[in-house]
C-alpha cells in the first residue's frame, strides 16, 4: 500500500512539472495591425505570442525578399498589454514598405506573415499654418 502511494505521488509530481514547463516550440505569431501611417513613419502592433520571450520586434524594408531573408531594418517592440508595438520612423514619403513581426524564445524565432504599408504622400505646405496678415 505504501509503495502504491509513493508511486502515485511520484507520477503526480512528474505531471505537475510537465504541465508547468514552457512550450517546446518557437513562438506562433499573430497578425500585424497598422495603426497609423504618416509621411515618414508607420506605427504597428502585434499580439504577444507568450509571456516567456527573450526578444520581439519588427523587420521592415522596401522589398519582400529583404524582409523574408532578414536583410532589412529591425526595430525593437515595446510591450503594450497583450501586444507589442513600434513606430518605424525615418521613412520616405509615398513609399510601400513590407513589415513582419518576430519573437524569440528558448526554442527559436517565430515570424508573422508579411504585411504591406505605405507612407503618405508629401504635400508641400500642408502642415504650414496660415495666419491672415494683420493690418494696422
Amino acid at each position: 500500500m505504501k509503495k502504491n502511494i509513493s508511486i502515485l505521488c511520484l507520477v503526480g509530481t512528474v505531471l505537475l512539472m510537465l504541465m508547468s514547463c514552457e512550450p517546446q516550440t518557437r513562438p506562433e505569431m499573430g497578425t500585424i495591425q497598422i495603426s497609423e501611417e504618416t509621411e515618414t513613419s508607420i506605427s504597428c502592433t502585434c499580439p504577444l505570442p507568450s509571456k516567456k520571450l527573450q526578444d520581439y520586434g519588427f523587420y521592415y524594408g522596401k522589398s519582400v525578399s529583404d524582409v523574408t531573408n532578414d536583410r532589412s531594418e529591425k526595430v525593437a517592440g515595446i510591450k503594450d498589454g497583450d501586444s507589442f508595438t513600434a513606430e518605424i520612423t525615418g521613412l520616405t514619403h509615398n513609399t510601400i514598405y513590407y513589415i513582419k513581426a518576430y519573437a524569440v524564445n528558448k526554442k527559436g524565432i517565430g515570424y508573422s506573415e508579411i504585411v504591406r504599408a505605405k507612407t503618405k504622400s508629401y504635400v508641400p505646405g500642408q502642415d504650414d499654418i496660415q495666419y491672415p496678415e494683420v493690418m494696422d
